[in-house]
């Protein structure tokens, strides 16, 4: 955990709809329906320094989230960390993974990694899980920019150098996105880091966050 490495860290993180305590609620698959209740609810953590980190699509919640800070004049984040997701632009993805079909789908998910065989092999779990991922996708894959738009704070990112969907390439385009200081880190691993690879982001993290 961060906490233990970086003590002075309150760790909040996202449950999104759908899942796990929240397994009752429909699923989100737009930004605006995603981001729309969490901005109030993020107001009232802002009289202290705080950083924001998203892995995949949590990447660009969290830009938009600290866009929509900033254009609100709200105390914005330190710095932004992101990881394992190419920088947005202006332009939807070509590639549209969520309108594939399941089993169109479920071959391109063994590019991410990280599902063990045993549950992509099960039926009854697929099942649980599809909708979930497709809706993941639909957000991921219909966020745009404005032209132009960027961050006024510090960008960290982290790319793996193994990843078969996110090249390093496609996260250093996150520099393009702030005014301030940008900082590339790549791991070993894959779309999903392992264990150690997850504890070496957060150290890294707890340094450029008081750096």
């Amino acid at each position: 955990m961060l906490s233990d490495i970086f003590p002075q860290a309150e760790v909040y993180a996202l449950c999104m709809p759908g899942r796990e305590s929240r397994i009752e609620e429909p699923l989100l698959t737009t930004m605006e329906s995603l981001t729309e209740p969490l901005l109030p609810c993020l107001t009232n953590f802002l009289e202290k320094p705080f950083f924001m980190f998203g892995h995949s699509l949590g990447a660009i919640v969290a830009l938009e989230l600290t866009l929509q800070l900033q254009s609100q004049n709200f105390p914005l984040p330190r710095k932004l960390f992101v990881s394992a997701r190419q920088a947005p632009s202006n332009q939807s993805s070509k590639k549209m993974l969520h309108s594939l079909s399941d089993s169109e789908l479920q071959k391109e998910l063994k590019l991410y990694g990280g599902t063990p065989d045993s549950v992509m092999n099960n039926k009854d779990l697929m099942s649980l899980f599809l909708p979930i991922i497709r809706a993941d996708l639909k957000i991921n894959e219909t966020y745009s920019l404005k032209n132009g738009i960027r961050t006024r704070l510090p960008i960290s990112a982290f790319a793996g150098q193994t990843d078969q969907v996110i090249s390093v390439a496609d996260v250093h385009q996150w520099e393009r996105l702030t005014e301030e200081e940008f900082r590339l880190h790549t791991y070993p691993g894959g779309h999903f880091p392992s264990a150690h690879e997850k504890s070496s982001i957060l150290e890294i993290i707890a340094s450029d966050a008081i750096s």
